[in-house]
């Protein structure tokens, strides 16, 4: 049921897109779109981005008429940054709000958990900011996302660096946070199947400023 209303919201859009507001009328209750962002904390820059697009998009559906003749609305919590106040925040979006469709969360530390929630409750999730090779390996039915993998993302580059004369050698620094790890790791497996030799793979609180020390043992690694 929820899937068919996905799938008919998302025609909607497209036709409304391409009609303008005299395509639908407005009438009965929204469709409620729900969404779990970290407005604060470590990663309230991206979030705040997220927010304002989510936002945006009800004001652009609205102003064309919105879905299925019914007025759409994004609803949004704050996680600060915490995977696990995320988990919390989406189960309480399904079970006491009762939204319609999940809205994704930024980044994978938070993506993480969200999607294993979308999943428990069979309500799909698009994830608009979710990269890590892991979340995918879980083989979920309702969860999709629109970024390449890590492995994907981080590949293109290292293929870049490889085909350059001279480079033989590779040092990695990444912060410890999932994502971040995430392409460490999706660097370090893309440097080995291209023949490249990691001769340093560090990582980092994600709180250090000093990077003196890195810095000085990367130099000594001579990548």
């Amino acid at each position: 049921m929820l899937v068919d209303l996905v799938k008919k919201a998302a025609l909607a859009a497209t036709i409304s897109i391409g009609f303008g507001s005299a395509a639908f009328a407005q009438s009965g209750d929204p469709i409620v779109f729900g969404g779990v962002l970290p407005l604060t904390g470590w990663g309230a820059d991206a979030g705040e981005y997220n927010r304002r697009g989510y936002e945006l998009w009800e004001k652009q559906v609205n102003a064309a008429g919105g879905l299925l003749d019914r007025p759409v609305e994004v609803k949004i919590y704050d996680d600060a940054s915490d995977p696990t106040t995320t988990a919390r925040l989406y189960e309480r979006l399904i079970t006491e709000d009762e939204v319609d469709v999940l809205l994704a969360p930024w980044s994978d530390d938070m993506t993480m958990p969200a999607t294993t929630v979308a999943e428990k409750y069979g309500k799909p999730m698009v994830t608009g900011g979710a990269t890590l090779d892991a979340i995918w390996a879980r083989g979920y039915q309702h969860v999709n996302g629109l970024l390449p993998s890590s492995y994907d993302y981080v590949g293109v580059p290292m293929r870049f660096i490889a085909e350059m004369d001279g480079i033989k050698t590779v040092a990695i620094l990444n912060n410890e946070l999932t994502y971040t790890t995430g392409f460490g790791d999706a660097a370090a497996k893309n440097a080995e199947e291209l023949g490249l030799e990691v001769v340093m793979h560090e990582t980092y609180g994600a709180d250090t400023t000093d990077f003196t020390a890195l810095l000085t043992k990367a130099r000594s690694a001579n990548p």
